[in-house]
């Protein structure tokens, strides 16, 4: 078991016995058929992602990377600890988890298995998926305890890219991730949600016979499709999930106003956007709205699917219909579940009902937009 609490690297030291790995790495790399095999417990079979590489390539790789090899190398080791996530529709999506060594480079990240997201630099990755473990530990003060699944056991596998000035073992592990306190917390918020279009989404390609229809798939996945099916003789979605029974929210804001005061929370849905958060406006969903039954989907955003709502409170907020619709959802929601989901906004003093001076509010008149959404982000960061 291995264990981060606020900025530590984890350390594998003691979640599996290393000397095993390191014996599977020596005999991998003296193999006849180097590159071209790999290790499950121990065991050598036939890596499927070389299985229809050329030839050519194949000598390359063995002359340049082998035992005799003409370049300065070094064989570095990279623990993935794969666990078994939810996507936004509560259907199984496999995650991996990089342990990083600070003398490597490498990071901890908690990310798709197979991210298509083709973006080179590293911050604009972590800031698009938000999925740095470090980072979220960081902000919340949480601890995660990464812990090897009973009765599995290991990979490991040579995958050559020339972008690496290293050859990299990859070792992968099934594991579970728990999270300190409430273990749906990761889940609400949002790291384990994921985008459309990413490589794994359709979950069926993790079935054996979907290698032979994808190319791609054979050579980039084909290894752990492998070990998963040969390993552990059972499909991905027998595997007991990581993090039970999450809650997850399509939005972490639903902004709710007046139409006349639309360039307030214009502004804040683009500030709060451009650091990543979800929010729900009108304006950026007006594709998605066009023949919606408005009624039933605002009920469903305002009641349902958000972690907040933002509520710019004004004597225009007071005399419209979809204002007041929009907040006897949000009400509803902080009535079920008894805590703060409703974050007024006040642009006057009109008082709305439900919305009273008990209440914390954030005064417009007096408070940059900015700063707002700051404390919007603040209040994301702590909701447990």
């Amino acid at each position: 078991m291995i264990v981060m609490k606020d900025d530590d690297i984890i350390s594998t030291t003691n979640l599996y016995n290393r000397k095993d790995h390191e014996n599977a790495i020596r005999t991998l790399f003296r193999h006849p058929d180097f590159p071209c095999m790999m290790s499950t417990d121990g065991l050598i079979v036939k890596n499927p992602i070389y299985k229809n590489l050329d030839r050519d390539i194949i000598e390359k790789i063995r002359s340049d990377y082998g035992p005799n090899g003409i370049n300065n190398f070094k064989i570095m080791p990279l623990d993935i600890f794969l666990i078994k996530g939810l996507d936004e529709n509560n259907q199984p999506m496999l995650l991996c988890y990089w342990s990083g060594k600070p003398k490597s480079g490498w990071k901890s990240y908690l990310m798709m298995f197979r991210d298509s997201n083709k973006e080179k630099n590293v911050a604009e990755r972590i800031k698009n998926h938000e999925k740095d473990i470090e980072t979220f530990i960081h902000r919340t003060q949480k601890t995660v305890t990464v812990k090897k699944r009973p009765d599995t056991n290991y990979l490991v596998s040579f995958k050559i890219d020339q972008g690496y000035k290293d050859l990299v073992a990859y070792i992968f592990t099934f594991c579970d991730v728990i999270i300190s306190g409430d273990n749906n917390d990761i889940a609400r918020r949002g790291e384990f949600q994921f985008n459309e279009g990413t490589y794994a989404r359709k979950f069926k390609w993790y079935y054996p016979e979907g290698m032979e229809k994808d190319q791609r798939m054979m050579e980039v996945d084909g290894d752990v499709v492998s070990y998963i099916h040969t390993t552990f003789e059972t499909m991905l979605t027998d595997i007991a999930l990581s993090i039970t029974n999450p809650i997850l929210f399509e939005y972490d804001v639903a902004l709710s106003f007046a139409g006349e005061d639309r360039k307030y929370s214009e502004e804040l849905a683009k500030l709060l956007t451009e650091k990543g958060i979800k929010v729900f406006y009108d304006d950026y969903k007006t594709a998605e709205l066009w023949g919606k039954n408005l009624y039933q989907h605002f009920q469903s955003i305002y009641r349902d699917n958000a972690r907040f709502c933002v509520v710019f409170v004004s004597h225009n907020y007071a005399e419209k219909f979809w204002p007041r619709h929009e907040l006897e959802q949000a009400q509803a929601r902080a009535f079920r579940e008894n805590e703060e989901y409703i974050l007024p906004v006040r642009i006057d003093n009109t008082e709305i009902p439900g919305i009273n001076d008990t209440r914390g509010y954030i005064d417009l008149r007096t408070t940059a937009m900015k700063d707002i959404a700051e404390a919007v982000i603040t209040k994301l960061s702590r909701k447990t």
